[in-house]
């Protein structure tokens, strides 16, 4: 099984604002297309082109995409991301 995050633009923001832009995120295995795993939100600055790409940029543990994470892990690892962005 492989997977991948699927994301979905979901900005509470004004369209003036343009300083970031908040996705709904999840997971889903792209072999089979089923989702699986927590729902989250995820608020991306524009130095990132989205949720994806921010997250894979600042994973710190092994890339959970090779197979050897569980779900948990992997949701506890994004949840690491968002929890040290809050901090900024």
């Amino acid at each position: 099984m492989s997977w991948e995050i699927w994301q979905d633009q979901a900005s509470w923001y004004p369209e003036s604002d343009d300083k970031h832009t908040t996705y709904r995120i999840g997971f889903f295995c792209n072999t089979a297309d089923v989702s699986f795993g927590p729902v989250m939100y995820f608020d991306v600055s524009m130095r990132f082109d989205d949720a994806k790409d921010e997250i894979y940029q600042k994973w710190s543990a092994t890339d959970p995409r090779n197979g050897t994470m569980t779900d948990s892990d992997i949701a506890d690892e994004i949840n690491r991301i968002m929890e040290v962005k809050n901090e900024a």
